[in-house]
This record gives C-alpha cells, structure tokens and sequence, in this order.
C-alpha cells in the first residue's frame, strides 16, 4: 500500500496535493546484495500551488546529483482568465524529500504537473540553480558549477512572472541549452516588462547508459498542423526515445506560444502551431533514446472542441507509472490574451490512461503526448565480495585435516563456495551453500595451499574471482620412537 504524505506548510499552508500521485514503490536504496539496480524510477503528480510557495513531499531521492524534475506550466486555477504572476510558477528540486514551486502573488492559485526522475545506477548527473532577469534581459550565461559534456546534457527551465497582467506571458517563457563545458544559457524572445525568476537543470547522460542524446536549436516560423516545420535528426529508435523541448515565442498572443510537437518518424521530429500568424519562436529540443523501455505516443484531436477540460490518451499496454515519465505539448486556435488557454498539465490517472487538463476552455487545440516506461531492474552480477576474502584462513585442526572458512557472500540469487587445494595435494571441496570447509585424509607435516571462490545460484552461475592463496602445514601425528617405549639397559 502506497500512503499519500501532506503537503508541507511553505510560507502558505492550502497546497493540495491530487488524490493521485505515482510513488516509487521499489525501495532499492537499502540494497546490499551483489546485484546493482540500474535504470530509473518516477514520481509524477499534479498539485494546486497557492501563495508565493508550495513545497511537495516525495519520496526521498537517494541523492539529489541522481535526480531531477520536470515540470509542466501552470493552468491557472478557474475558468477564467487570469493574469500571468498568478500563473506562472517554477519548480525544482529543493531537498531529497521535497519538490518546491514559487510564484510570485498570494492572489488565487496554479496547478502544475511535475515528474521527479531518477537513476539508479548513475545513468546522469544533474546539476541545478537559480537566478533571475531584468526586464531587459533575454538572455543570461550561468555557471554549471561542474564540467560537463554539452553533447551528452538536458537542459530544462522553468519561470515565474512579476507582471500582473496578460500581456507579458511570453516574457516568462524561457528556453535553456548548455553552451559550453562549463555554462548554460536561458534565452527569451520577448522582453521589456517581466523580470522573471527562474530554476534551471542541466543532466549530463553518461553515453554508455542510454543509446543517444540529440540536441537542437530551430527556429520555427508560421508552421501549422497541416503543415508542420519538420526537422531531421540521426536515426533513433522511436520505441526507446521521448522528445522534450521548451519555445521561446517572439509574440504573446495564446496561438502564438502555444508549440506542439513530437516524434515524426526515427529520423524527423516535427513542431506546429494551430495556424499561421505574425511572429516566430526558438525551439530548443532534446531528443534522448534510452536503449530500452516502451514508448507511447500519439495525437488527441480537440480541433473540432473549443470546450475540453480534460482529454485522456488511452495507453495499450498498460504502463507501470513509478517507471513511466511523459511530456506533452498543445496548441492553442486563438488571437488574442484570453490566457492561461493554451497552458495544460498531464497526469496518470491509471496504469492504461494519460490525462491532459486544463482550467479554462475557449479554444480548440491539438494535443501531442508521449509515454516512455524507462528500463529499471537488477544487473545479474557476481556475489559480493569480489574478489572473494577469507573469514578464516586455513588451519591445521590435526594431523590429517585442515578446516578454513571465506567470508559470507551475499547475493539475492543465493551463493555457493568453491575451495580449490592448490599445492600438496589435497581435496578441492565441489560447489556447496556452506563458508566453511574442513579437508581431511591429507598427509601430517605437510603443506597445503587453499583458494576460495563464490557463484551465485542465477542461470548465469556468475562467479568471483578467486582469494588469496594460503597456506597451512598438518600437525605431526606420529609419536617419538621407539614405540612403545622401551627402557635403556644399564
């Protein structure tokens, strides 16, 4: 059973969280066997944040460099238009036990949606800050903190508002990339009145872990469903990858921040706005292919709906949501400042179903989502210790026996030990599930030599590597002569 925690008390105390939230449900962090998670687990959920601060109780990471957040806009929190400072809203990962959202009014509130991904066998690194722009920055230069390899890193941004107002929404729309070893940049089209604040991540994939990381800068002008701005990547395997990317738009009306997209085939992806209009936007995109999982995606067309709320994707197969993260993007058929129209959240609301919601209706939209169940489990390796130790080294326990004992080995299949006479020639012990190992019917006052290993009971039998060699002489087991005594003649 998977019991729900309450929302901490930020400097506000009526953050709800919804009824549904995914908790990692395999606790791997306590692990002492041999084997080695590897992959990824997921808590995802969607929560109201009202005042300046929310803070969101999860499951607590086991460390905060194997783990970072994803979040979506902020909806608002009625069927009504709304300014952009009670809107907008960002979030990060502020301890390992606590997701923080920050805005920058007590009026009304947002939802949001969020997902915490992590590692498990330090497939990525994840590095993250803050910092703020005035009105008249687009964009700022900020330091990792860390080198890292910009091919092989994510970068995602997230934003707050100060402008009481609908005008400025794409003032706060921010797009992040790393633009050296050592530095990210978060750019924005639109300036002059918003001075956001902002949170940034950047997650440096090892290669070795994942299949592949693409990046890419695109500039997007008046594409729409119908005739989408397509771009060309390497090939991927669809079925491994997901696609993430932020806009920056030049303009604010409700269509013209409103960017979808997704995976086209396994050498395009593709970005479109409802229709074309006056303006452009700067699309940073990632595409990661994690080597393994199942991946869902597809089209929920509302163009013909001015009046959905919520939209649900149905899943086949069903996914496991504590290893299933998800991104999804819409459009937004509008002129106009009617916000927070085209800003939406996502949710599993079941193992077979994504839900896209939003709190106002008005306009028709064209929603792309993507699941992506991430690989996890357990690498089949060799007991531990590996190399295998001796307990106890072998010891003469008389003149025709040895006895030794090697170190208990753990593995969650179950473990054997070999005992191996290497010199003198004595018995080697055959595979058995005891530590210890006496060798009998050798010859007094000689020496005997001894190594141990272990295997585990897998189908693999994957094995240590031997132990020291060492060394035991067999006590003298004849008496003095002559015998029996006699007596000296005098």
């Amino acid at each position: 059973m998977i019991t729900l925690p309450a929302v901490k008390a930020g400097r506000n105390t009526r953050g709800r969280l919804l009824i549904f939230c995914c908790l990692a449900a395999l606790a791997l962090t306590g692990n002492t066997f041999a084997d080695t998670p590897y992959g990824y687990k997921v808590q995802s959920g969607r929560v109201e944040v009202t005042g300046t601060s929310t803070d969101v109780p999860i499951t607590s990471v086991s460390d905060m460099s194997r783990a970072f957040v994803l979040v979506s806009p902020g909806t608002g929190y009625a069927a009504t238009n709304s300014n952009s400072d009670i809107v907008q809203v960002r979030g990060y990962l502020q301890a390992v036990d606590n997701i923080r959202f920050e805005r920058t009014t007590t009026s009304n509130s947002t939802w949001v949606s969020y997902q915490v991904i992590e590692c498990m066998g330090s497939e990525f690194t994840a590095y993250r800050g803050q910092s703020s722009m005035t009105t008249t920055d687009t964009s700022k230069v900020l330091n990792i903190g860390s080198t890292v390899t910009p091919a092989n890193c994510l970068a995602f941004v997230t934003a707050d508002n100060d402008t009481a107002s609908r005008s400025y929404y794409s003032q706060a729309m921010l797009t992040a990339r790393v633009s050296s070893t050592t530095q990210v940049t978060i750019e924005r089209n639109d300036s002059g009145n918003a001075a956001p604040n902002l949170n940034w991540v950047v997650v440096d994939f090892d290669p070795n872990k994942i299949d592949g990381i693409q990046h890419g800068s695109v500039l997007v002008d008046d594409p729409n469903y119908f005739d989408p701005e397509l771009v060309n990547i390497n090939a991927a395997d669809a079925n491994n990858s997901i696609l993430i990317f932020q806009a920056r738009p030049t303009n604010n009306g409700v269509n013209q921040v409103a960017w979808a997209g997704n995976i086209g085939s396994e050498t395009k992806i593709k970005f479109y706005q409802h229709f074309a209009e006056t303006g452009y936007a700067n699309i940073e995109w990632y595409l990661i292919d994690f080597g393994s999982g199942n991946a869902q995606r597809g089209l929920l067309d509302e163009s013909a709906n001015e009046n959905w709320f919520t939209s649900d994707a149905s899943l086949s197969p069903s996914v496991d949501p504590n290893k299933a993260m998800h991104f999804h993007s819409i459009t937004c058929d509008g002129i106009g400042t009617a916000y927070p129209r085209p800003m939406s959240t996502a949710q599993f609301t079941s193992e077979s179903n994504l839900r896209i919601q939003r709190m106002i209706d008005g306009q028709e939209s064209y929603i792309e989502w993507q699941v992506l169940e991430l690989p996890s489990g357990m690498i089949d390796t060799a007991p531990s210790p590996d190399p295998m130790t001796w307990a106890v080294v072998p010891f003469a326990t008389g003149p025709n026996s040895i006895s030794m004992t090697a170190t208990t080995a753990s593995d969650t299949s179950g473990v054997e030990y070999y005992f191996t006479c290497t010199a003198g020639g004595g018995h080697d012990s055959g595979w058995q599930d005891n530590p210890s190992y006496e060798d009998t019917g050798l010859n007094e006052l000689t020496q005997y030599t001894y190594t141990v290993k272990a295997r585990d009971l897998s189908t693999n039998y994957n094995e240590t590597a031997v132990s020291t060699a060492e060394s035991a002489t067999t006590q003298d087991g004849t008496p003095p002569s002559p015998d029996p005594m006699t007596w000296q003649t005098v």
